[in-house]
């Protein structure tokens, strides 16, 4: 957002990471443009979000039955991880948009259900979900597989998924001309930083990868419910018994070539989130829920099949309850994260407003929170040094009018008690608090005489 400013209106970039993808950014820029910003965006988060649903609704009717599409829909929708993420100015929701578009066009491809060239877009849609954020590539080494082992190697020799390979190095082609022309090189963001498992911070060394792997374990309940959890791992277990039952037939049965998708759709990003990045941010695996959604709905749908030989009120009555109270208590929850995190940003955000209110545009500011900062006030913004040795020279090459100080962005240690210990060089000029009692400022901007 605050590249996407810089863009439009020429206001400072600090903070912007150069190894990030810039669609987000030339997208807004064009709304900047015309006079829309923000609110246009997220409404945008939550038409990508919404058609997901219909598309993840589309994939279970081709791969099993309507039953599992709207099971999948049903819980999928109240989701915490597509409702919390999609209301964030983040780039990590919107691209499962892209991936289960690409998802479903590769299933149409497949059982013919569609356009006769729907492979080929497969591609350019993972390029486009890629320009929002890098991992969704991932999903391309998720079709590669899944084509390898559902059809062979003579899939490497299919015009259409040649032609789609062709369509996807045509998209990514602006985006890595603008990459040549301003680092010189198009590949700059993707190998100027390694660091998927490098340490966390200056003397922090990488948690090794299986604590990563195990905290998204942990976590795993969390994201659903422990009663939908239940029935994901019953519809795990059976996909992976479908699979291996009917191994020597992939290429025939159309079901289990289904199951084989959705468990790689998990895997690979799991292996890859768990074992070659260095933290662990419940944000990362978002892109898998589709398939974990429609993996939980065939253990619903079977367990319905069963119920039904019995009686079809208990069938019908037994699914309901699963979904209802499933969907009713992530709903609940899903309800109880956002409230809690609504505000979370308000110091932050209020503080850089004031600062842009309070100054000029050449003027720079110190704080922690480099990039919001850089965005809300528009103004230069560069961090604090680790050591408070370094801060003098500092002060001297960036001649700061502000610094900033807030609780929910630490600065290191020693700069709390700068301001108390050089009273005379800075003095407070607005403060930020959480509640309307005003007993502890959240955020505190001093003011440099």
């Amino acid at each position: 957002m605050l590249k996407a400013k810089s863009l439009a209106f020429g206001t400072p970039a600090t903070g912007w990471w150069e190894a990030r993808p810039v669609l987000l950014s030339f997208f807004t820029a064009g709304l900047f443009k015309i006079g829309l910003g923000e609110m246009t965006v997220r409404l945008c988060w939550v038409a990508l979000s919404t058609a997901s649903l219909v598309l993840v609704y589309r994939i279970g009717t081709i791969l099993f039955n309507k039953r599992v599409g709207l099971y999948a829909v049903a819980l999928g929708s109240v989701s915490y991880g597509d409702v919390f993420y999609t209301m964030r100015l983040l780039v990590d929701a919107p691209p499962v948009f892209f991936v289960t578009l690409a998802g479903l066009l590769l299933v149409s491809s497949l059982a013919r259900t569609g356009s006769a060239h729907a492979a080929w877009a497969v591609v350019p849609v993972i390029v486009l979900g890629a320009m929002l954020r890098f991992t969704t590539a991932i999903f391309l080494a998720i079709v590669v597989l899944f084509l390898l082992v559902v059809t062979g190697p003579a899939v490497l020799r299919a015009r259409e998924w040649q032609v789609s390979l062709a369509l996807g190095a045509l998209t990514s082609l602006p985006l890595l001309l603008y990459f040549a022309s301003l680092y010189g090189n198009p590949l700059h963001p993707f190998v100027s930083h390694m660091v998927l498992r490098g340490p966390l911070a200056i003397g922090a060394p990488a948690p090794p990868p299986a604590e990563v792997s195990l905290e998204y374990v942990r976590h795993f309940p969390r994201y659903t419910h422990p009663l939908v959890v239940v029935v994901f791992l019953a519809g795990l277990v059976q996909a992976v018994a479908v699979t291996a039952l009917h191994v020597r037939r992939l290429r025939q049965h159309r079901v289990a070539q289904g199951y084989v998708l959705l468990l790689l759709w998990i895997v690979v990003p799991f292996v890859f989130f768990g074992f070659f990045v260095n933290t662990f941010q419940d944000r990362f695996l978002l892109m898998i829920f589709p398939a974990v959604f429609l993996l939980t709905a065939t253990g619903l749908d079977a367990a319905y099949v069963q119920l039904e030989r019995l009686s079809p009120v208990v069938a019908i009555a037994a699914v309901a309850a699963v979904v209802g109270y499933g969907g009713y208590q992530m709903a609940v929850s899903t309800d109880a994260i956002v409230r809690q995190q609504l505000t979370s940003y308000d110091g932050i955000r209020d503080a850089g407003a004031w600062i842009r209110g309070h100054s000029r545009p050449g003027d720079t500011i110190i704080s922690s929170s480099v990039t919001q900062n850089t965005y809300y006030s528009e103004r230069a913004t560069f961090g604090y040094p680790d050591r408070a040795s370094d801060f003098a020279d500092l002060l001297k090459d960036k001649a700061p009018r502000y610094m900033v100080l807030s609780r929910w962005e630490r600065s290191p240690e020693w700069a709390y008690e700068w301001p108390q210990r050089n009273s005379g060089r800075v003095s407070v000029a607005s403060a930020f608090f959480p509640d309307e009692s005003r007993k502890q400022a959240m955020v505190i901007v001093y003011v440099f005489r």
